[in-house]
């Protein structure tokens, strides 16, 4: 496909220009930035497949080597993405049951959704009030959790861990 250099020069171009935006933000890289990018990967995959000189066994070949492929990659972020998502639901439920002086610990649940998840056992169930959560230990500190518990996510479940000591 990469034969003609007018196709080349284009292809390149537009590969570019797919990434470009990629870059003021890749500190923070999200895999939605990257969508772009490789739609335009695979368009210039399917095209070099079907403008090359292979032969109809190597074509297959590749096709299927290709298919391998994203289904070992997706395999692999799938498993990153199930223990985040396994982490959360551990945490909101153990965050739904927690007394009223119980803090959790550096939660994976974003602050949107852990407001909401309050908010639903506060209010709309009327459970006990005063739990909460913090993301920084800086919190700690500055002594905003004298008297409660504090409670993480080790790995596989949420437990109370003692409050770390801090010297000065």
């Amino acid at each position: 496909a990469m034969r003609w250099p007018r196709f080349r020069w284009r292809a390149v171009a537009a590969f570019l220009l797919a990434v470009a935006p990629i870059f003021p933000v890749s500190r923070e890289m999200q895999p939605r930035y990257a969508l772009v990018a490789w739609i335009c990967w695979v368009t210039l995959f399917a095209a070099a497949i079907v403008l090359t000189d292979l032969s109809k066994p190597l074509r297959t070949e590749t096709c299927v080597a290709a298919l391998v492929l994203i289904a070992v990659v997706n395999r692999t972020e799938w498993s990153k993405e199930f223990q985040t998502s396994k982490r959360m639901s551990e945490e909101a439920r153990a965050f739904f049951i927690l007394g009223p002086n119980a803090l959790l610990r550096d939660p994976k649940i974003p602050p949107g959704a852990i407001n909401e998840l309050k908010w639903l056992k506060e209010e709309y169930v009327h459970d006990v009030r005063g739990s909460g959560w913090f993301y920084d230990d800086v919190f700690l500190c500055a002594g905003h959790a004298a008297g409660k518990k504090i409670w993480q996510y080790d790995g596989r479940r949420v437990i109370e861990v003692p409050p770390p000591e801090f010297k000065t």
